[in-house]
């Protein structure tokens, strides 16, 4: 249990430190709402890729039948 409670404080501190930044820095705040709420600014053009992890298996480098 005490370790437990160890962990959680280092993960507390840990979102405090990050917050801390955030706070202070608007271009962090700006990659975190861009990123989590997939927000473009005018003019932008965004692309949603599938998720890579789907697939075992790595793209080939080039198609098939270019030599």
């Amino acid at each position: 249990m005490e370790r437990d409670n160890a962990e959680l404080e280092r993960t507390n501190q840990e979102m405090l430190k990050r917050i801390e930044k955030v706070k202070g820095s608007r271009s962090q705040r700006e990659v975190i709402v861009r990123d989590k709420l997939k927000y473009t600014l005018p003019n932008e053009t965004q692309f949603v890729l599938p998720d890579g992890s789907k697939s075992d298996t790595p793209a080939p480098a080039t198609p098939p039948g270019v030599k």
